[in-house]
């Protein structure tokens, strides 16, 4: 059965957490009925909000350091999709994902599963 979200609701929903990410990971719904009919800034406002410069904010250095957080690039984009989005516009997306897991097919890898 579908949770019905009032503003009482996702207000009591929202007090859970202490920031917007940690709201956004562990209430995914609430947080989106939140953002969608506009009430994310009221519900979040116990929330401190970073002063961070957005078009600054995600540096080469700074996307490779955070990249190296995470063992996959599913990983990296699910906890820290920002970075992995400014990787994507920086055009380093490769470099910063280099250390991760590939689990993708290749023609080799079919082939060699094929005959084994």
């Amino acid at each position: 059965m579908k949770k019905k979200w009032t503003k009482e609701k996702l207000a009591k929903e929202a007090k859970k957490y202490t920031t917007r990410s940690e709201f956004k990971n562990s209430s995914p719904s609430a947080y989106v009925i939140a953002r969608k009919s506009g009430l994310l800034d009221k519900v979040c406002s116990h929330m401190p909000r970073p002063k961070i410069n957005k078009k600054n904010h995600w540096t080469k250095e700074r996307i490779l350091k955070e990249a190296k957080k995470y063992s996959t690039k599913k990983e990296f984009n699910e906890k820290c999709s920002a970075a992995y989005s400014a990787a994507g516009k920086l055009k380093i997306r490769d470099e910063a994902c280099a250390h991760m897991d590939s689990n993708l097919w290749t023609k080799e890898t079919m082939y060699e599963s094929s005959i084994a």
